[in-house]
């Protein structure tokens, strides 16, 4: 499993990208080294990229997924979009989404253009996406 992440303060915008089988232990590892990232902003908007990755979590993980978040995130979340592939990826993306939704505005897209569009940014402006 790869997974990467680039924070663009300019544009307020974490992007992680996901490649293989994903797990909560993948999710949670991406997500500390994010978070202690000297760019991190809790504030800015997340754009998770699901689209390669192969989703193995359940109803377990994303509520170890939440309780990770929230001894982290405290108040003040961006909104996040998540973008995934295929009907399996797309239904534990949702799982994920519902997760996250309560600390943030999160919504599951099939496009990353539709993603940014929801994140009030231009899909043009993002680099390599």
């Amino acid at each position: 499993m790869a997974s990467t992440y680039l924070i663009l303060p300019e544009k307020r915008l974490i992007i992680e990208r996901f490649t293989g089988p994903t797990g909560f232990e993948e999710i949670k590892n991406l997500l500390s080294r994010v978070f202690s990232d000297p760019l991190f902003d809790r504030t800015f908007h997340t754009l998770m990229d699901f689209t390669n990755a192969v989703l193995k979590t359940g109803l377990e993980e994303v509520a170890l997924l939440r309780e990770f978040i929230s001894s982290v995130a405290e108040s003040g979340i961006g909104s996040t979009a998540i973008v995934a592939a295929g009907t399996m990826g797309t239904a534990l993306a949702m799982l994920i989404s519902k997760g996250l939704s309560f600390f943030t505005p999160s919504e599951v897209f099939s496009t990353g253009e539709a993603a940014l569009n929801f994140l009030g940014l231009d899909f043009s402006e993002i680099p390599d996406f």
